[in-house]
């Protein structure tokens, strides 16, 4: 029942955000219970990403108009950028050409942990939508965001959150056509900063197991939105579903 009642909050959430009705809004206003104003903010590329992985919206019409606007361009309002890593490893070699997606549409900077996790829904659903995507190469932005990631662990041996440089003060500065403005700024009110980053390592590892290349398969046990085979076992629930629509 939870599943079922959250499957539905999420459709319910496209178009919500009434500025971006081509995309699923980031959620509701939690100013009372039961709140059902939405949040007056930016589309997040996991609330775009992550509802493919977990197939809660199963209209193709619906995905696609979120895929597609995901995949403009920053001056369209879209998630797709290019990085430049200006600063290397200790050896001095820097990735160039970094493609990825920003954190959000109001955002700065490819934050590296929604990336990965973009290819593999991409790479999950595009067979579903690629028709509707005229206007996107997407099999090339997936090369390129997944060639990305491969480029950071040679150079790092891990995923950092962000390749831009710069700290807490210049992030304040609000500044992003800066050398440094202070890592990849979500939009939202906080920064992923130049550091060797779990949640995005660990995404880029899903995602190669999810497929390494194009000549593999797709394994989709790698997607940890995949219910597992045999399932889990199921206990009593305890969460309070009162807010949440069957």
């Amino acid at each position: 029942d939870a599943a079922n009642r959250a499957r539905v909050f999420v459709q319910e959430m496209f178009g919500f955000n009434t500025r971006y009705p081509q995309s699923f809004a980031m959620g509701t206003d939690g100013e009372v219970p039961c709140d059902v104003t939405f949040m007056k903010t930016a589309v997040p590329a996991d609330g775009v990403f992550w509802n493919l992985l977990a197939g809660a919206e199963p209209a193709k019409e619906r995905k696609t108009a979120a895929v597609a606007a995901a995949l403009q361009s920053i001056e369209d309002e879209g998630l797709l950028t290019w990085d430049e890593d200006v600063i290397g490893n200790a050896t001095g070699v820097r990735p160039e050409n970094l493609r990825g997606m920003r954190f959000s549409n109001w955002g700065n900077g490819v934050q590296w942990e929604n990336t990965a996790a973009a290819v593999m829904a991409l790479l999950q659903s595009h067979e579903e939508f690629e028709d509707g995507l005229s206007q996107v190469e997407l099999h090339e932005e997936i090369d390129h965001m997944r060639g990305s990631i491969l480029k950071l662990l040679d150079t790092y041996g891990a995923v950092p959150a962000s390749v831009l440089g710069g700290n807490y003060q210049a992030w304040q500065k609000n500044e992003h056509r800066r050398t440094f403005p202070g890592g990849s700024d979500t939009g939202i009110g906080w920064t992923y900063y130049r550091y060797p980053h779990v949640a995005a390592t660990a995404w880029a590892g899903l995602l190669l197991l999810f497929q390494f290349d194009n000549a593999t398969q797709v394994n989709e046990a790698a997607n940890p939105y995949f219910p597992p085979e045999p399932p889990l076992p199921r206990k009593p629930s305890v969460a309070d579903l009162t807010c949440m629509a069957r």
